[in-house]
C-alpha cells in the first residue's frame, strides 16, 4: 500500500498534511488475478477546495486549477492502477473491473436497475456475469445500463484496459441499495460471488483480439 507521505510527495500544494491521499491501494498482495478499482470511491474534499464552490462543483475552473487537480489527483491515481496492472501483467493477464454507482433518479425519471454491466466488444466478463447474476439474485439487471459500454464510458477502461486487450467490465450499482453498511455488505457478497464464478473461466486470462 502506498503511503500518505510518498503520495504527498507527488503535490504541488493543492492536498495538504491532514488531507486524504489521492488513492489507497488495497490489498497489494492479493492472488487474484483481477484488479478491482473504484474511481469514485469517496466524498473527501481537499480543505483548500472549500465546498468546491457548488453549485456546480467542476465547472468554470481557470487553467491553473484544472492543472493542480490533474497533477495532484487524476495522474497519481492513473499511474499507481497502470503500475498494480504491470505487476500483475508479470504473472498473467489481470483482468480489470471498475465499480462505480448511479443515481436512482435522473432527469426526473426513476431509473429502474438494480446493477449495470457495461461492456464494449470484449463481453467474456459481462455476459457469464449478467447470466449469473440473471440465475442467482433477482435483482432487476441492465446490459449496458444506465450508460453503454460501446460509447467513451469510463477513462479508466478505455485507458487501461480495451488498448491492451485486457478483459474487463465496469459495474454500476444503484446508490439507494449501497446506501448503509447492511447494503454496502449485500452487494459486496453478491458481486463478489459472481466475479469468483465468471473469473474462474480461463477465458477471463487471456488477451482479446
Amino acid at each position: 500500500m502506498a503511503t500518505s507521505s510518498a503520495i504527498l510527495a507527488e503535490s504541488a500544494g493543492l492536498l495538504g498534511p491532514d488531507d486524504p491521499p489521492p488513492y489507497r491501494v488495497l490489498n497489494p498482495g492479493g492472488s487474484s488475478h483481477a484488479v478491482l478499482i473504484c474511481d469514485h470511491a469517496s466524498n473527501r474534499i481537499p480543505k483548500a477546495l472549500g465546498d468546491l464552490g457548488l453549485e456546480p462543483a467542476n465547472r468554470g475552473l481557470s487553467p491553473k486549477d484544472i492543472d493542480a487537480r490533474t497533477k495532484e489527483i487524476f495522474q497519481p491515481y492513473h499511474r499507481s492502477i497502470a503500475a498494480v496492472i504491470g505487476e500483475r501483467r508479470r504473472e498473467g493477464v489481470p483482468a480489470l473491473i471498475s465499480v462505480h454507482s448511479f443515481t436512482h433518479f435522473m432527469g426526473g425519471r426513476e431509473r429502474p436497475w438494480h446493477i449495470g454491466v457495461l461492456s464494449n466488444r470484449d463481453r467474456r466478463i459481462a455476459e457469464p456475469l449478467l447470466g449469473w447474476l440473471g440465475a442467482n439474485t433477482k435483482a432487476r439487471l441492465g446490459d449496458n445500463k444506465p450508460y453503454s459500454g460501446l460509447d467513451p464510458y469510463g477513462y479508466s477502461i478505455e485507458t487501461h484496459a480495451l488498448p491492451a486487450g485486457l478483459p474487463n467490465v465496469l459495474l454500476e450499482i444503484r446508490q439507494d441499495l449501497i446506501r448503509d453498511p447492511a447494503g454496502q455488505a449485500e452487494w459486496a457478497a453478491i458481486i463478489g460471488d459472481a466475479l469468483e464464478a465468471v473469473l474462474a473461466d480461463p477465458a477471463t486470462r487471456t488477451l482479446y483480439g
